[in-house]
């Protein structure tokens, strides 16, 4: 009786929900692990239902902060949105109030100068009114810059959306005006926010979008890659078949009949020479590569959603909605028609060997089929409750045959194996997933959802990126033959290619997050540690060893001028020397708590370091108390030393830097202030003009010796716990508690380079698919400079 009356619906939600909110509380909370969309629609009514009907068992705190906390999300995401779109609008209608104002105030200085010279009795008015001409021009130039840093920030905004295509555009733009008003007409803030625009536009590992097809004016249904590596195919609502490079240079179109017929799939051949498509017609059709038909096949009493070639190129395999799949030999005689399906057949694959194809259905099932119309094998796919049947809609086989990955309608993503084993179920879309790609390496898994995003899985079906950027359901995802290009199609009209084209930065990885790291004076090691006790020295190629130990997480490092002295801080409260001679390494105690850095004076008779007790303290080398500055509001980060030894630098987590002079006796610091969280770490470059600071809020600032910010830089995925400038001064080194250490090439953070990178990452967008008011982005004097 307790069995019958169970409510087992509610128990699987409640499973589900709280599964999900583990995950998100053992994943330290992490925001990309929030309810969104439907997903979050769908949590939210169970839970109120749960709480009006008094449901058993009742919901958690775990489930209700979890719920509330991505409802929180999803408005402070809708408010941010908002909330630039505004400002951007705001600013752009004060800018051109501001031209205006200002190409009003010039003709209104050349009269006065030619009144000037006319008339000289009205000079005393005449200087009046040049003088308010010049206040007005300043007061347009003023509203101009803060239209700059407006843009910048909506750059930044968008980079971190991981809508890349529309930052980079915005940050170019900065940065066109930034030339415009030259270094001296823009303050430090202003200069370091462009620059930090460009910065994250520009760097990033993945795929990121590269272009953006626009020609279609209807529903982007399908993409085919040629095996020449030289087209791309799409097929559209809008009874067209668009042929392009790979540059997105829109290279021929085919018209496949009345405007309401609708093309929804589109295949190459192996060979390359010929296109088959699945029309609204209820028919397939054959095209030679230059755009001719060549053969209707018809057959199919409902619209074809889907056609494919077999390996060799000697069958074609075409599913429809009046639940069967034909077979065709490449002349287009029917060889085979496949029924069994209840339902829509929505997609059709074969297998690597070509001896097996795979049919997904609305019908909620999977079928394996022989060549000679045999069914092999049924997979069900049953709803999340196991009540009913999901509607399957895409399948397709891995490169070695062994496993079907399938997208459903419940917004998972299966995986089955050919031995009938129940699938592994990929849970992360919030809505229907329409496509599903094997990489040709087999290295990736692609799902394109409703959900308008595409997400990219591992091998080991881990989730390791999302595509963001259309604006509507995404229909379907194809690998490029080479596995450099991912395009996407979508009911927003447009075809998006995304690339592993991101700048690249070079990285090291640790094996826990990693919360400190130096050079040897000689530049050849790295050394850094971390969470796991361990000192680890490395080479610039990434290999290491252990051979130093603490007894708890190792929080700081540095070494001494002459590279024979290692010192190291502990969350064991103590610092350690090490001898590179073998010497048994000395403790030096003093803290109350945790020390979170340590560093030598450039002569090595000084230590420095800072603590959980909000306190700078200076040691003899010899390890006894020097010294004891107070000023901190929060832990003390960091500490480093200027070159000349005149300088200390502090890092705190009352979010600011501290310069701290040694001829003041390190009395009256400079306080820096910028970073919106924590600041972990800071180190002074080797000729002593520049600063570097690490922060919680995942950036990093750079800074001149007078405190002004010059620079930030974007790259790390979490906490910036550690940053050290190389020892000739050309590369800073940044450590991560997303497990990466990141070795920046300052050359390349400079203005014009960062220009140059972001034009050529465009260039292929900004000539064939851009705006018009865009395509002179990165032009000079009428010829395209992002090539």
């Amino acid at each position: 009786i307790r069995t019958l009356d169970t409510d087992r619906e509610h128990v699987h939600s409640h499973s589900k929900w709280l599964q999900r909110a583990l995950e998100w509380e053992q994943n330290n909370r992490n925001d990309d692990l929030l309810l969104r969309g439907s997903e979050f629609l769908i949590a939210q009514s169970w839970l109120e239902k749960t709480e009006q009907q008094n449901k058993k068992p009742a919901a958690t705190s775990l489930h209700k902060e979890f719920i509330e906390v991505s409802k929180k999300a999803i408005e402070a995401a809708e408010e941010e949105k908002r909330r630039q779109a505004e400002i951007l609008r705001l600013k752009e209608e004060r800018a051109k109030e501001a031209e205006a104002r200002l190409a009003e105030q010039k003709k209104s200085a050349k009269r006065q100068k030619f009144f000037l010279a006319s008339i000289s009795i009205a000079l005393v008015a005449a200087v009046g009114s040049w003088l308010s001409a010049q206040k007005a021009q300043k007061k347009a130039e003023d509203a101009q810059k803060e239209q700059l840093n407006s843009v910048s920030r909506f750059s930044l905004s968008l980079s971190q959306q991981n809508a890349k295509v529309d930052a980079l555009v915005e940050a170019i733009k900065a940065g066109e005006k930034l030339r415009e008003f030259g270094e001296k007409g823009i303050s430090p803030a202003t200069r370091s926010l462009v620059l930090g625009a460009l910065q994250a536009g520009v760097y990033g590992d993945g795929f990121r979008e590269q272009n953006r097809l626009t020609k279609h004016e209807g529903t982007v249904f399908d993409v085919s890659f040629s095996p020449d590596k030289k087209t791309i195919a799409t097929a559209s609502g809008d009874a067209t078949i668009k042929l392009w490079s790979l540059k997105g240079q829109n290279i021929g179109s085919i018209n496949v009949g009345e405007s309401r017929n609708v093309v929804y799939s589109v295949s190459f051949s192996p060979d390359g020479n010929t296109l088959a498509s699945g029309d609204g017609d209820n028919n397939v059709k054959l095209w030679n590569k230059e755009g001719t038909l060549l053969k209707i096949l018809p057959g199919h009493t409902a619209v074809v959603t889907s056609v494919v070639w077999s390996p060799d190129g000697n069958i074609i395999a075409s599913a429809s909605d009046d639940s069967t799949v034909k077979l065709w030999d490449k002349q287009g005689k029917l060889s085979r028609n496949l029924t069994g399906h209840k339902a829509a057949v929505t997609s059709v694959s074969f297998s690597p060997d070509g001896k097996t194809i795979a049919t997904a259905s609305k019908d909620g099932t999977i079928i394996l089929w022989t060549l000679d119309g045999q069914q092999s094998n049924i997979f069900e796919s049953l709803n999340c409750c196991q009540k009913s049947r999901s509607p399957v809609h895409s399948v397709s086989f891995s490169p070695d045959g062994n496993t079907i990955v399938s997208g459903h309608e419940d917004g998972t993503v299966k995986l089955w194996s050919k031995e009938s084993k129940p699938p592994q179920t990929l849970i992360r879309h919030n809505a229907t997933v329409r496509s599903v790609v094997w990489s040709r390496g087999g290295n990736m898994i692609a799902s394109a959802s409703d959900d308008k995003t595409v997400k990219l899985w591992n091998k080991h079906n881990q989730l390791i990126n999302t595509l963001i950027g259309h604006q509507a359901s995404i229909r379907s995802v194809k690998f490029s033959f080479n596995g450099e290009t991912i395009a996407t199609t979508s009911e927003d009209n447009t075809v998006r290619l995304w690339r592993n084209a991101g700048k690249k930065l070079q990285t090291i990885a640790g094996n826990d997050a990693v919360w400190s790291m130096a050079w040897s004076p000689d530049g050849k090691t790295i050394v850094f540690g971390g969470k796991d006790k361990n000192v680890k020295l490395c080479n610039q190629s990434g290999k290491c060893t252990v051979t130093l130990k603490h007894n708890g997480a190792v929080s700081s490092i540095s070494f001494s001028r002459d590279g024979n002295t290692i010192a190291s801080a502990s969350k064991d409260s103590t610092i350690k020397l090490w001898y590179k001679d073998g010497k048994p390494p000395k403790t030096l105690v003093g803290h109350k708590d945790t020390v979170w850095s340590v560093a030598w004076s450039p002569d090595g008779n000084t230590i420095a370091s800072g603590g959980e007790d909000q306190t700078v303290k200076l040691w003899y080398k010899d390890g006894k108390p020097l010294k004891t500055l107070v000023g901190h509001t929060g832990d003390v980060g960091s500490v480093s030393f200027s070159p000349d030894g005149k300088m200390l630098a502090s890092g705190s987590n009352d979010n600011t830097v501290k310069l701290w002079s040694i001829k003041d006796n390190f009395q009256k610091p400079k306080t820096l202030n910028g970073h919106n969280s924590d600041v972990y770490s800071v180190s002074f470059s080797p000729d002593g003009n520049t600063i570097a600071s690490a922060s919680k809020d995942n950036t990093i600032k750079l800074w001149n010796k007078d405190g002004q910010e010059l620079q930030t830089l974007f790259g790390h995925d979490n906490w910036v716990s550690s940053v050290r400038f190389s020892p000739d001064g050309k590369t800073l080194a940044s450590a991560s508690e997303d497990g990466k250490v990141i070795l920046w090439n300052l050359a390349d953070l400079q203005p014009d380079k960062l220009m140059q990178d972001a034009c050529n990452q465009l260039g292929d967008y900004l000539e064939y698919n851009a705006p018009e008011q865009e395509k002179s982005l990165c032009t000079t004097q009428g010829k395209n400079t992002s090539k």
